[in-house]
């Protein structure tokens, strides 16, 4: 009889334990590609200006909030290739530059919705205000 009892009542704590455990939020990706530019202050026409160093893109980055909060959720710095990604819970955010300087973003701050499963595009062009 004692054995049932005490597997009855290990049951009853696993179902317990079971049930208290907190799933992980449900995720979504934002990304996007970014432009950087002007680099010089003269640029001539008909010649293609030369790529930009990798310090021009992993300098910079992204602030990320949750929206209706003041504080930061995360910072993004952009990769070599000037492409981020970055995984959220899902839900709705404020998109901001990180200050950097004089550099403008025409497309930020943006609100953008993030939904589980699914990848939210946010192309990002920085005007660095070289003239």
């Amino acid at each position: 009889m004692k054995s049932k009892s005490i597997i009855a009542i290990f049951l009853v704590l696993t179902l317990l334990l079971g049930a208290c455990t907190n799933k992980p939020a449900a995720t979504g990706i934002l990304e996007g590609k970014v432009t950087v530019g002007p680099l010089t202050p003269v640029e001539r026409a008909g010649v293609t200006p030369p790529a930009p160093p990798a310090e021009v893109f992993t300098s910079r980055g992204i602030e990320i909030l949750q929206d209706g909060h003041s504080d930061i959720y995360k910072t993004i710095h952009f990769n070599a290739d000037g492409t981020y990604n970055v995984s959220l819970p899902e839900g709705s955010y404020t998109v901001r530059l990180l200050s950097s300087g004089i550099d403008r973003a025409a497309e930020l701050p943006a609100t953008v919705k993030i939904t589980a499963g699914e990848v939210t595009e946010l192309n990002i062009n920085i005007d660095t205000g070289i003239r």
